[in-house]
């Protein structure tokens, strides 16, 4: 169901009491709202409703949803400007995603219900207050190693059936290819990639070791990526946008899609590499159940990925891969509240994350490294 308050008028939806005050004006009444503290890019909520509808492609009565509404910035960062049309691109994804990859990955994105672009609303299916982000769950929980295997398995099938669909070698009439166009962006327009690789440039020492050569190869790539008509990426793949189904964790959901658009495959890959590893290092318990994801995830990806006749040079793939896993890791660092890491812990991070940019054609060191398995 898509709607849209006919009447426009100005809400303020960057607090709960004027999200309760918006939705009286629609069939989605109410009883309570709740900011949730996850969200980056958006101003996100949980509401529950005053009167549950049934959803009859789920066979499910809905009681809670979830209500996303853009500024033009990151909700967290005024300074980082952001274009509202990226809502557009959310439910682009939820409707046309799951029509390009198989049901088999175990991967879903959640429906959405409602969208009003006059006001940067849309109302969203609720995975529930059950789930538990993959984050949290890798840091906090005990992670059986069947499951972090199930995990990585799931999500490598997923973003590398994704990838393969949207791949600029197969048909121009090719479904993933055309779903590929619709996210296409202006390129002009600022994305989480220019964050990050600005996050660098401004907050790396400048007296840290061969600053000027880091800073070339990032200008490098950054071209590289602005540029690339590769694939569709989801753009924003980490752990903080997958949600595990706490009543089987059997199931993921990736959320937040307004990121998505036409880039390198090698960027989604890395992302969560990188995120997952330094997981690892910050909390020790989780190590054996994260390498167990990390092998799958790539065993998995590369399977997909190689196995389709359309798709050459995987070699290549992987060089993107290793260098934005230096790239995420040095920012991970560079982005960290205080107190969160020790300052050699700190430059141990940062030291592994140049080393990646400086080796990331260099497949015998890559072959020694924790995404090794690329190489394999």
């Amino acid at each position: 169901m898509v709607e849209s308050i006919s009447d426009s008028q100005p809400f303020d939806l960057m607090t709960a009491d004027g999200v309760k005050f918006y939705l009286f004006q629609t069939s989605y009444r109410a009883a309570n709202v709740t900011l949730l503290t996850d969200g980056f890019t958006n101003f996100t909520y949980r509401v529950k409703l005053e009167t549950p509808f049934l959803d009859p492609s789920l066979s499910t009565l809905i009681s809670t949803i979830i209500l996303k509404h853009a500024e033009p910035y990151i909700a967290t960062n005024k300074a980082f400007p952001l274009a509202v049309e990226r809502q557009g691109f959310e439910v682009l994804a939820s409707r046309q995603i799951p029509t390009i990859v198989s049901s088999f990955s175990g991967v879903s994105l959640p429906k959405v219900y409602y969208e009003d672009t006059d006001n940067r609303v849309i109302i969203m299916y609720d995975c529930g207050e059950s789930c538990i982000i993959l984050k949290d769950y890798l840091k906090f929980h005990s992670v059986p190693l069947e499951t972090a295997r199930r995990i990585g398995n799931s999500l490598g099938r997923f973003i590398g059936e994704l990838h393969v669909a949207s791949h600029q070698n197969q048909p121009a009439d090719s479904p993933g290819v055309l779903l590929k166009h619709k996210f296409e962006k202006v390129l002009q327009e600022p994305d989480v990639f220019d964050f990050f690789y600005g996050v660098i440039k401004r907050d790396l020492p400048r007296t840290t070791e061969h600053y000027d050569k880091i800073i070339a190869l990032l200008d490098n790539m950054y071209d590289k990526t602005k540029f690339s008509n590769e694939v569709l990426v989801m753009g924003d793949f980490w752990t903080g946008n997958m949600l595990i189904h706490g009543d089987s964790l059997e199931h993921l959901s990736v959320i937040d899609w307004e990121t998505a658009r036409s880039s390198l495959a090698g960027l989604d890959v890395s992302r969560l590499l990188a995120e997952v590893y330094t997981i690892s290092r910050f909390h020790p318990s989780s190590l054996s159940a994260i390498n167990e994801l990390i092998s799958t995830f790539i065993a998995s990806y590369k399977l997909v990925v190689t196995s389709e006749t359309n798709i050459h040079d995987f070699d290549k793939i992987v060089k993107i891969i290793a260098f934005n896993v230096g790239v995420y890791l040095i920012v991970t660092i560079l982005m960290a509240k205080p107190g969160w890491r020790s300052d050699e812990e700190a430059r141990e991070i940062v030291s592994k994350g140049i080393s990646f940019l400086f080796n990331a054609e260099n497949e015998r060191w890559l072959w020694e490294s924790f995404i090794g398995g690329l190489c394999r």
